[in-house]
């Protein structure tokens, strides 16, 4: 996944988390809020043409290899998904710690399932 569609700052973050959709899963968790949201709470005005998306794991997930693990398959996922992608949207996703036991496909569909849930997936 290019660098392009990496979520960047802490203000942008914290409006995520505080007026995002969420969507669970048995293994990960996925945060949404379209790009027009910004311009309403006058946070951020420049609408980006494409999507953006963060991996969030915490230090609670284990330690550092088992997170960066996690953050390479879900990294890998999501550069599959690119170009099903709906623009102008802005998704965090968070792998629970049941993810540590799950096959990547299991990983990888249930990802799927979340953004068609979240109608992300053209």
């Amino acid at each position: 996944m290019q660098r392009a569609y990496s979520i960047k700052g802490r203000k942008i973050f914290q409006t995520i988390y505080k007026f995002g959709e969420r969507k669970n899963g048995q293994s990960v968790r996925i945060i949404t809020l379209p790009d027009k949201k910004f311009s309403d709470l006058q946070i951020d005005s420049r609408v980006s043409p494409k999507v953006k998306i963060a991996i969030v794991i915490n230090k609670k997930y284990g330690k550092a290899w088992e997170r960066n693990k996690a953050k390479r398959r879900v990294r890998a996922i999501c550069s599959g998904f690119l170009k099903e992608l709906q623009d102008g949207f802005y998704i965090v996703i968070n792998p629970k710690n049941e993810s540590k036991r799950v096959s990547y496909q299991k990983i990888e569909s249930e990802l799927k399932f979340l953004l068609k849930k979240s109608g992300l997936i053209k």
